[in-house]
């Protein structure tokens, strides 16, 4: 019998379309997604193996090829890729931005379950998200600055320290706690990953404020952005295999997931917190229901490419 933790996506997706169609419920837990992020922050902290995160960290030299790739070569590339496309058609004008936010952010904490589920490199993901949280705190509102041409509420310092506070305020906690409890037991892991799993559904569904206002007024509008929000996000997992392509299996997977799956309910916070652009928030809000459907459209891809490369048996004579 399957768990309730493999049917996540789904669940992530119904909180999301939950916020959209009672705006009520999505209004009351918006205002606290700074604090079920930095609850995911914490448990994914918590959750890091520091002897085997040592032993990955002997190829120093991948991690940062991929943490190039992944916080300035993706989004940068994308960003100016669909600036281009976006003189052509109407449609994609909030896109490079709202990618810009997309990709410009840390890797999400809930991408070692994925990875874990699929068969992928679990500490290398985990060493992505720690290397992305401390180095997004300074890459992201640089590329804001001088690449997105985009007018904020804030400052770069408050954005500075918006995001010091997220990530590291998470980060001492965990460690202050590792020197009194162990984290290791199965009972506390389940309970830390059931607590994952709720606080990952309310950051879904805080998503889904405001976007019944668009449905009302433009229907297809909204269904030009999810339909254009599901190719994003899976260009941005086919750049994820294309940074590997000549790695192992495991280490494709992993890499796939770092491309798609940044941390949407950070880059929702600071689209709707920093800047006055609802369009973004549409996209982001889009793109964070294909994310909750990936794994899935991941599994089923896994299943064929499994299936075609599967030994033919030799029969015996």
């Amino acid at each position: 019998m399957k768990s309730i933790f493999s049917y996540s996506g789904y669940i992530f997706a119904l909180g999301l379309v939950l916020g959209v169609m009672i705006p009520v419920v999505s209004d009351f837990f918006n205002p606290y997604i700074d604090i079920y992020v930095m609850i995911l922050f914490m448990i994914a902290f918590l959750e890091v193996d520091i002897g085997k995160i040592i032993q990955e960290l002997k190829q120093w030299y991948v991690h940062l090829y991929l943490l190039l790739c992944m916080i300035v070569v993706l989004p940068l590339g994308l960003y100016y890729s669909v600036g281009i496309l976006a003189h052509f058609i109407p449609t994609l004008q909030y896109f490079p931005l709202a990618l810009l936010f997309y990709q410009g952010v840390a890797l999400a904490t809930g991408a070692p379950g994925v990875v874990l589920n699929l068969g992928g490199n679990l500490e290398r993901i985990l060493i992505g998200i720690l290397l992305q949280s401390v180095c997004t705190i300074v890459t992201f509102p640089l590329m804001l600055a001088y690449f997105g041409n985009i007018v904020t509420h804030t400052s770069m310092l408050n954005q500075y320290l918006h995001m010091s506070v997220i990530t590291f305020v998470p980060m001492a906690a965990a460690i202050i706690l590792r020197l009194f409890f162990v984290f290791s037991s199965s009972r506390v892991l389940l309970t830390m990953k059931s607590i994952s799993l709720i606080f990952t559904s309310l950051l879904f569904l805080s998503c889904g404020k405001g976007v019944l206002d668009f449905i009302q007024t433009d229907v297809l509008h909204v269904f030009y952005i999810w339909i254009i929000s599901g190719v994003c996000v899976c260009v941005s997992a086919f750049f994820g295999w294309l940074f590997m392509c000549a790695s192992s299996m495991p280490n494709r997977i992993s890499s796939v997931v770092m491309g798609y799956f940044p941390n949407i309910g950070l880059a929702y916070l600071f689209a709707s917190r920093w800047t006055t652009e609802t369009q973004m928030v549409l996209i982001l809000s889009m793109m964070a229901f294909w994310i909750a459907f990936m794994p899935a459209i991941m599994t089923w891809v896994l299943s064929i490419v499994n299936a075609h490369h599967k030994p033919v048996p030799v029969s015996k004579k």
